[in-house]
């Protein structure tokens, strides 16, 4: 069954989990809504996925400048204009982008969504390549709030009280359903 008919299934779950999906969808309030509307009065909703907003990139994320190749390599080729484009991008429009969605992010959030990722452009894969949607754990943890859920738990919790750094890039949020 595909996500978008999960409506139908309005309060029948006690307990309805989204585990590492949520960084590969590219409409994250539809699905976050969608399966929260599963959840019965009195149950439970929880999201563990990659805080991808926290470590301020995403696998999946595009080359800087117009070309792909690191800067050394464009200067191995003397592509002087490409290595400024990839200086300015890298180090001055890309960090203010991200300090930005952390700021939104405590708000209404940022929903950063990366329309190129790197599986559509390559032969080769690695771990999530195909991530799409630069989570953030407050934007999740306040939209979920504001469907009617009590945040029970949340990573930023969990951090503060575990000294072996376990958790040290999840978004991982556990909610009640009110």
């Amino acid at each position: 069954m595909h996500w978008g008919y999960i409506p139908e299934l309005e309060d029948v779950f006690d307990i309805v989990t989204s585990f590492f999906t949520l960084e590969h969808i590219v409409f994250p309030r539809d699905f976050l809504k969608a399966s929260a509307q599963c959840v019965k009065p009195g149950g439970f909703y929880s999201v563990l996925c990659p805080d991808y907003l926290k470590r301020g990139f995403i696998p999946s994320q595009h080359f800087f400048g117009r070309r792909p190749g690191g800067i050394k390599a464009k200067i191995k080729k003397f592509q002087w204009i490409e290595v400024l484009i990839e200086i300015v991008d890298r180090y001055c429009l890309y960090p203010k982008l991200i300090q930005k969605a952390r700021l939104m992010s405590s708000n209404d959030g940022a929903w950063l969504i990366n329309l190129r990722p790197l599986c559509l452009e390559t032969d080769s894969w690695e771990t999530d390549w195909d991530a799409v949607y630069m989570v953030g754990e407050d934007e999740i943890a306040n939209y979920i709030k504001n469907l009617g859920f009590k945040i029970i738990e949340q990573g930023a919790m969990l951090r503060e009280a575990d000294i072996s750094e376990t958790y040290p890039e999840f978004c991982y949020v556990l909610a009640q359903k009110l």
